[in-house]
């Protein structure tokens, strides 16, 4: 035997024995956006941001960049009044309610929920370690 039909022969058993793990999707539908979380696709829209930004954002919050991508667009169909049925109703309070205030504000909110994200998920590793440890 040649060194290929050994590397052939090991080929098909790695592939034999490998079980296939498909992705799981998740779905995101609008009744599962927490207010923060249509709050910072809100900002995202109304600040134009970047691709880069978006994602970012979206990563920050766990949350798949398609579902914020397409939240995002989502705010732009409030100018069409044919498609503002697309819009749920917290999408709607959430424009009404901060429609007065300047980007800069909207950003300083923003930034706060980011950080008190940040913190929760670093005093939920926190308590994890010290469950892990007893």
């Amino acid at each position: 035997m040649s060194i290929a039909d050994d590397l052939k022969k090991e080929a098909k058993t790695t592939k034999t024995t490998k079980t296939p793990t498909k992705k799981k999707r998740t779905r995101r539908s609008s009744q599962e956006w927490s207010k923060d979380d249509d709050f910072i696709a809100y900002f995202l829209h109304r600040v134009q941001a970047s691709k880069f930004l978006t994602e970012n954002y979206a990563q920050k919050r766990s949350i798949p960049i398609s579902a914020m991508t397409k939240r995002v667009k989502t705010y732009g169909l409030y100018r069409d009044p044919r498609k503002r049925s697309e819009l749920t109703e917290q999408m709607l309070h959430l424009m009404a309610e901060h429609q007065g205030k300047s980007d800069m504000e909207i950003e300083t909110m923003v930034i706060e929920i980011l950080k008190a994200g940040r913190e929760k998920a670093e005093e939920e590793a926190k308590t994890t370690d010290e469950e892990a440890e007893s």
